[in-house]
């Protein structure tokens, strides 16, 4: 059976077109994904390569039609590659990339001026299409964040499949008869647009779910984390503790906390202004995390308090842990905008456990105390109850 290939053009390019509104949507209601817009663009030049393609039978429009068509087609598979690695947050191998589109432009356009031969053409399109199609699904195996994992796979392995195709039509038409015709019905030419067409179909469907898991991913994150500072909210933090209680009642494992209250917080906001109070929250939870041990929890409990959970340690254990945090925390360097060193204070209150505690309110109740006695004395200190 003959397929019209002018007809698989065209319906090839429609996918492109509607390729192009699909991505163009996304990129607005998601600009702060970076990599959208050079899909956008990547899908623009391949239904606008696709259209010259169609003008290559016109013969005042042949010579800038074919030479315009290869390279916007192949640009198309590059602006996609970039895309990918912005959308990855990872740096796009500029060096590698321009070796290759470089390497494209001298052999393609030798072969359209110098000597126009429409086989070394094909092999050469065929040749940097594939090359960018499995670097491409090499980086997304390879970087992809454990959220967008299944999608980042299924886009992977759109991309290596229609590579190697691309790759093996290269090698096909070296070794097969010379192609004189681009619009004649051969298998390989049929075959190349028909995958092209699958691709075409299953890229976006890919790229789409891709947008959509990084999406949950941050409302998951946004869920049980705290917006600021990235460390778990109020919520969670809780939660974790009656898990933490539940288990001292029931196997009387020992655990600890700590609370941390920021001292004096609203005059470093009223003195320096928000922006830097609350960069000093951001860089008290981030130290904060690094401080304590991988078993710790570290939870943000409102404005400018802190808690701390200590499994398995009792109140000596955790009344030393904050000691340490305490001296290490008043060492943040924090500096405003004319250079002027922020001085962080802190009170902490300590608990843990007790065989009297039936409840994790009784707990929580001897933390405040504690750090309402170190507030009563004069601030900056720890004390325990």
């Amino acid at each position: 059976m003959n397929v019209d290939i002018g007809t698989l053009l065209l319906v090839l390019g429609i996918v492109d077109v509607l390729q192009v509104i699909v991505f163009f949507f996304l990129y607005l209601v998601n600009k702060a994904d970076r990599g959208i817009g050079w899909w956008v663009l990547g899908s623009a030049l391949s239904a606008t390569g696709l259209g010259l393609v169609l003008l290559q039978d016109i013969r005042s429009f042949e010579q800038i039609s074919i030479t315009s068509a290869g390279t916007l087609l192949v640009l198309a598979q590059i602006f996609l590659y970039i895309g990918v690695m912005r959308f990855l947050d990872r740096k796009e191998n500029r060096w590698l990339v321009m070796s290759v589109f470089a390497l494209f432009i001298l052999s393609f356009f030798y072969y359209s001026y110098i000597i126009n031969d429409l086989t070394a053409r094909t092999v050469i399109v065929s040749g940097a299409t594939a090359a960018v199609s499995l670097l491409t699904a090499d980086r997304l195996f390879i970087n992809k964040s454990r959220p967008i994992a299944a999608s980042a796979n299924f886009t992977a392995a759109v991309l290596l499949i229609s590579g190697a195709y691309f790759m093996i039509r290269a090698v096909l038409t070296l070794i097969s008869s010379p192609v004189n015709n681009f619009f004649a019905p051969a298998l390989t030419q049929t075959a190349v647009l028909l995958v092209s067409l699958i691709e075409g179909i299953l890229l976006p469907f890919g790229f789409i779910i891709m947008i959509n898991q990084r999406l949950v991913g941050r409302l998951n994150k946004l869920a049980v984390t705290d917006e600021l500072t990235g460390i778990y909210n109020r919520r969670v933090f809780m939660e974790i503790a009656d898990r933490e209680m539940a288990g001292f009642l029931r196997y009387r494992t020992v655990f600890s906390l700590i609370k941390i209250d920021l001292d004096r917080f609203k005059l470093i906001n009223d003195r320096y202004g928000r922006m830097l109070g609350d960069r000093v929250l951001e860089e008290l939870a981030g130290d904060l995390s690094r401080r304590v041990r991988k078993v710790d929890i570290v939870g943000r409990l409102g404005g400018e308090k802190f808690g701390v959970l200590l499994p398995e340690t009792g109140l000596t254990g955790a009344h030393q842990a904050a000691l340490r945090l305490h001296a290490a925390l008043k060492q943040i360097d924090i500096r405003s905008d004319s250079g002027e060193q922020v001085k962080l204070k802190f009170s902490m209150g300590v608990s843990a456990v007790t065989d009297g505690d039936a409840s994790l309110d009784m707990l929580i109740a001897r933390a405040d105390a504690a750090l309402n006695l170190a507030q009563q004395h004069g601030r900056d200190r720890v004390e325990t109850a």
